[in-house]
């Protein structure tokens, strides 16, 4: 399920999306480069720093204020894809 954000505006950026997890920022990231929505990632670590696995991070995924809309709605949908996916596949292996 999706972290909604609260809108934020980083350095000209929109807060579209936020996550404990780096990796699934870059798979939203590089979901809406599909769609051709250009997005940033801004993590709250340190990547100089070892990785702590219990370490709360808050990772941002941005996006210019005029694209905020069509982003919203494309990760609405991507999560939406996915768990009706997730449910499919466990009807099958069921």
């Amino acid at each position: 399920m999706p972290h909604s954000s609260n809108l934020e505006e980083i350095e000209g950026w929109r807060v579209v999306y936020n996550t404990n997890s780096e990796m699934e920022a870059e798979l939203i990231k590089a979901y809406l480069s599909d769609a051709e929505i250009e997005a940033q990632v801004m993590s709250q670590r340190d990547h100089m720093l070892p990785a702590n696995e219990f370490e709360t991070l808050l990772v941002h995924v941005l996006v210019e204020p005029e694209n905020l809309d069509a982003a919203q709605s494309l990760i609405q949908a991507f999560f939406e894809n996915r768990d009706s996916a997730s449910q499919e596949s466990g009807e099958t292996n069921s």
